[in-house]
């Protein structure tokens, strides 16, 4: 009768770790078939934003006489908050053609009706700047913080003459 026991407790003990192995390979094959769904790439925050254009917000780009600054007018504030702009543009640097640009950003402070920035083309330090040169065409990026809460992206050009 003991060796009946034991055989017993021994059947029960290792239909224990059958049952406990199969719900870890469970487990481990549930979170397998999870991990291994493919998904989109996630949108970028210019993907997400609802695309404006240029007479949405009133944007005029205007350079100076010799092209050393690109003026950025918004003559329609109404729709946003706050803005960020990016100019990008090449520039001969010995020789070459290299990408530059600008960043910058502000807000719309209560009253305002326009907005003004005079950008330059090139760098400046201690009140002494380098313009660039070569300049044919300078690009805009804008991205607005909208009123209700969304993104709003404006794109624009300007051809140096």
């Amino acid at each position: 009768m003991k060796g009946i026991l034991q055989n017993k407790i021994a059947l029960l003990g290792i239909g224990a770790v059958v049952i406990v192995v199969g719900i870890a390979i469970f487990i481990f094959v549930q979170n397998s078939k999870k991990a291994s769904v493919v998904e989109g790439p996630e949108e970028t925050v210019e993907e997400q934003a609802i695309q404006m254009s240029p007479e949405d917000i009133g944007l005029k780009l205007t350079a100076n006489s010799n092209n050393t600054e690109v003026t950025m007018e918004i003559t329609d504030v109404s729709k946003f908050n706050s803005f960020e702009y990016e100019m990008n543009y090449d520039a001969e640097i010995d020789g070459e053609m290299v990408p530059r640009g600008a960043i910058g950003s502000g807000d719309v402070e209560v009253g305002e009706t326009t907005i003004r920035k005079e950008i330059t083309i090139g760098t400046c330090s201690s009140g002494k700047c380098k313009y660039d040169t070569g300049v044919a065409k300078v690009s805009f990026v804008i991205r607005l913080n909208l009123k209700d809460g969304q993104t709003g992206i404006v794109k624009d050009e300007l051809v140096l003459e």
